[in-house]
């Protein structure tokens, strides 16, 4: 063979083994990039979905306390006593008080 012949041969093997090593390496690069794209997809899926379902559970409990607190409210207004009878029932109390204190001290004898 002539030395033209293996040249030729050489750099044809060189560009075909180049132009597979250029064309398999993005193609490689790209299935990794979708499998790492789809696991992780799946996984940010699943913890989108897990904030929304915690989400919803937060509103229900807002809006089960918003209920009993306005609950707790009614029945705090149906059971108020108007402010005058307050002051009138404090100084009952506190004469009362210190009617029954007076009544237990010691006297030295």
């Amino acid at each position: 063979m002539c030395e033209c012949c293996c040249t030729s041969s050489l750099l044809r093997n060189f560009v075909s083994k180049l132009m597979h090593i250029v064309l398999l390496h993005p193609k490689q690069t790209c299935s990794d990039y979708l499998d790492l794209a789809q696991t992780h997809g799946r996984k940010w899926q699943r913890m989108l979905q897990h904030e929304r379902d915690q989400r919803l559970r937060l509103e229900d409990m807002v809006e089960q306390l918003a209920r009993q607190l306005g609950g707790l409210e009614q029945a705090a207004k149906e059971h108020s006593i108007p402010v005058r009878d307050r002051s009138s029932e404090f100084l009952k109390c506190a004469t009362v008080s210190s009617k029954k204190h007076e009544s237990h001290v010691d006297t030295p004898e």
